[in-house]
C-alpha cells in the first residue's frame, strides 16, 4: 500500500502516478499560444494542438483527463520522437493552462430550485 501512495505523489503533479514530469519552466516550452492547431504536441500518439485544445474546452482540466480524451501521452517513444527529446506532459499542462476556462456550465448551473 505504501508503494502505491508513493507512486501517486510522483509524476506530472496531478497525482495520477504516470511518472511524467510536467513542471518544466514555461520559458523552456514552445510558444503554444501562437502555434498552429496542427502542431504536434504528442509525437508518439500523433496528437496535435487542436485535439488537446478541444479536450480542454470540453472539460479536460488535468493531464489524465486529456490522456483519456485524446490518447496523448500514452506511448513509450516520447523522448525519441519528440524533437525536444522529452515527454509531452509539460506541453499538455501548458495547453491546459492556456485554454481551460473553468468548469463547464452543466457543473456550475443547476436546474434544482431548492
Amino acid at each position: 500500500m505504501q508503494k502505491r501512495e508513493d507512486n501517486a505523489n510522483q509524476g506530472c503533479g496531478c497525482g495520477c502516478g504516470c511518472g511524467e514530469e510536467a513542471s518544466l519552466p514555461v520559458s523552456r516550452l514552445p510558444d503554444w499560444a501562437s502555434a498552429p492547431d496542427d502542431a504536434l504536441v504528442c509525437h508518439c500518439g500523433k496528437v496535435d494542438k487542436a485535439a488537446i485544445k478541444n479536450a480542454v474546452q470540453m472539460g479536460a482540466y488535468t493531464i489524465p483527463l486529456v490522456k483519456i480524451m485524446t490518447g496523448a501521452c500514452r506511448g513509450n517513444d516520447c523522448e525519441t520522437l519528440n524533437p525536444l527529446g522529452r515527454s509531452c506532459a509539460a506541453d499538455i499542462q501548458e495547453l491546459i493552462r492556456l485554454y481551460h476556462q473553468g468548469p463547464p456550465d452543466f457543473i456550475t448551473k443547476s436546474s434544482c430550485s431548492c
